[in-house]
């Protein structure tokens, strides 16, 4: 029985800060040799990590990187470390995973498979490596290869290597792969973490090998989330694995695996057919474990819900430590989406108390030593700015909400502001501005009218503005720019409002693990969403501005991740959704894509958002569409036809 201790690690890395994520991977390195491992895997691009857009194309970085990777590698001693960087071979760039030995770089794994979908964009700065070829980068073997240290052969599959129906483990099967790293930069969305699991899960099945996948954690570049959640699979089976969503910047997980039980089943089954890999090997070994062997573990289980107000409180954590501000400020209007938005940073506050000590908490987001209620009172302040169209329920829900989750809350009175304005400009133009020639510009007044004395706030306490924006009103443009667009990030831009609805009911009667419901929320949960922009007596509701958001919601899924047309669409809402006629289908169909179409210049400006769900709206990472266009003419005639 050979007894080999394993380990894998989540980093919560930040792009081009070179010195401080050398500093996180030697921290992963000690750890792991303080549990007296023998092999270490970090995750994809670790040196530089993931999101450094254009500046991989920086020979300067590129060449500081592997510096770095052998300066790192003088720390390996009898551990092997997996480790992610970029590198130049013959004029092309790629992205490669190093395994490090005794001090030296031993062997470097290019990525051959590039995703160019969704947020990702590899494919402009990186080349893919051929299937089966190997070089060599000064005197290291370099390329699709197995590498044999002692009797141990190990191989690696970089993300995007893993999700490609021709996967690269899989030509693994006959060169007697015992170990496969397995590094990513996998981003969140809702669901996730579960199918990357069973990949994983799989291969360590399919191949009768240890399967060491480290992940990325947290908000690394400001809109991409990484929930960490890195695992040991063997054998089709889960032994350890680093929970998602952690508020530590190093995370690792170790597990005890008895490799020759693992050889012995490759041995014995008739599929381990002999194949062409080039074994590299060393003149090494590998230490054994005299610990136990481990025993297989459940994998974590969540659901949308908190699995969304846990990523979503990571990414506002790693966004205020990151850019060193001091809190958040949010206008409130005691609507879904500013609650929402409020309620985030409240959970933000609740789990760094909870996941990290109080003073590294408040070493984190530079605050003097304080208790978790002064703590939330600083960093979150609500205000709400009441014109004579809001309604004295909004107005409840607020200061219930506010005083609930312990922000400071502020009441201003804008209305006078909004009357000089117009009366300004009627004096301007000679003319009377009235509801019924203006309807549009009265309410944007209003929302813009709000902006100078929310922003003098958040500047006054030096902090981030949130922007309350959702990604089923932004797709339509129902926002007013430099109004409630304005800020300096968009937490929600990236959930869709039937979702936002359905989460604030279930964080009033349930809530997430460990912090538990927020019962008064029930005073936002009864309102009918609405703008609050138009008269009283007018009753506008955002529904009957736009379309009920089930409707909105289903066509935006098949327009932003499916890319349908309106004639199928026009289908398909005819069979989901019976109870509603064609004339009415039709009308919801055109108000969609004629809003769509002119408002993808809104759209271009609105604040760094959060990718949360599958797909999204944000043209800088995910659904790129012109800003000018048909507008989708001939294809509403073709529905119009039928």
């Amino acid at each position: 029985m050979r007894r080999i201790k394993v380990a894998v690690a989540s980093l919560n890395l930040t792009p081009l800060a070179l010195k401080e994520n050398r500093s996180k991977i030697l921290s992963a390195i000690k750890k792991a040799k303080d549990k007296d491992a023998s092999v270490l895997a970090l995750p994809e691009l670790t040196v530089t990590s993931y999101g450094c857009e254009d500046y991989f194309l920086s020979i300067s970085l590129v060449k500081s990187a592997w510096e770095i990777l052998e300066d790192i590698a003088s720390y390996s001693d009898n551990l092997v470390v997996g480790i992610g960087h970029p590198l130049v071979l013959n004029s092309s760039l790629f992205n490669c995973y190093s395994l490090l030995h005794r001090g030296k770089v031993i062997a470097i794994f290019p990525k051959i498979y590039l995703p160019s979908d969704g947020i990702h964009y590899e494919k402009r700065w990186f080349k893919s490596w051929n299937v089966g070829e190997s070089s060599n980068y000064k005197g290291i073997p370099i390329g699709d290869i197995v590498v044999e240290i002692g009797d141990i052969r190990i191989g690696c599959e970089i993300c995007e290597d893993s999700w490609s129906p021709k996967r690269k483990a899989c030509n693994y099967a006959g060169s007697g792969v015992d170990i496969v790293f397995a590094p990513a930069a996998s981003h969140f969305s809702i669901g996730k973490y579960k199918t990357r699991e069973n990949i994983i899960r799989e291969g360590s099945r399919a191949l009768q090998a240890i399967f060491l996948h480290s992940n990325l954690l947290g908000n690394e570049n400001g809109k991409t989330i990484y929930d960490g959640y890195s695992l040991i699979a063997a054998g089709g089976e889960i032994y350890s694995y680093i929970p998602p969503f952690s508020f530590k910047e190093v995370e690792i997980a170790t597990s005890t695996i008895d490799i020759d039980r693992l050889k012995s089943k490759r041995a014995f089954s008739g599929s381990y057919l002999p194949s062409q890999h080039k074994i590299f090997s060393f003149k090494a070994h590998l230490n054994d474990s005299k610990e136990a062997i481990s025993r297989s573990v459940d994998s974590p289980s969540n659901s949308p819900e908190e699995e969304f107000v846990q990523s979503a409180s990571l990414a506002l954590f790693d966004y205020l430590t990151k850019s060193k501000s001091k809190g958040f400020v949010v206008s409130l209007s005691g609507g879904a989406d500013s609650t929402t938005s409020a309620v985030l940073v409240y959970t933000m506050v609740r789990y760094g108390f909870a996941q990290l000590t109080a003073d590294s908490f408040l070493q984190r987001v530079g605050l003097e030593a304080e208790d978790e209620k002064s703590t939330m009172k600083k960093l979150l302040t609500c205000v709400y700015q009441r014109t004579r169209n809001n309604s004295p329920e909004t107005l409840k829900a607020a200061k219930e909400i506010s005083n609930a989750i312990g922000a400071t809350f502020y009441l201003l009175d804008i209305d006078n502001i909004v009357e000089d304005y117009i009366k300004l400009v009627e004096q301007t133009i000679g003319e009377k501005i009235s509801w019924e020639n203006a309807d549009i510009a009265l309410q944007n007044v209003q929302a813009r009218s709000r902006v100078p004395s929310v922003w003098l706030i958040a500047n006054l306490k030096n902090c981030l503005l949130i922007t309350t924006s959702n990604k089923s009103e932004s797709i339509l443009g129902y926002a007013t720019m430099d109004g409630d667009t304005s800020g300096s990030i968009a937490p929600i831009a990236g959930v869709r409002k039937t979702f936002i609805l359905r989460w604030l009911r279930w964080m009033e009667k349930k809530g997430p693990k460990d912090i538990g419901p927020i019962p008064e929320l029930k005073w936002v949960n009864s309102l009918t969403p609405s703008a609050e922009l138009r008269p009283k007596e007018l009753k506008q509701t955002d529904e009957e501005d736009l379309m009920p958001y089930e409707i909105l919601d289903f066509i935006m899924l098949r327009v932003v991740s499916f890319k349908e047309t309106p004639p199928e669409i026009f289908r398909e809402i005819k069979e989901r959704f019976p109870q509603y006629d064609d004339s009415t289908i039709i009308g919801w169909i055109e108000k969609f894509f004629s809003k769509m179409s002119k408002s993808q210049w809104k759209r271009e400006r609105l604040a760094p958002s959060f990718h949360i769900e599958m797909d999204n709206v944000d043209p800088r990472s995910f659904f790129r569409f012109p800003i000018l266009s048909g507008g989708f003419d001939y294809f509403i005639s073709k529905m119009e036809d039928k």
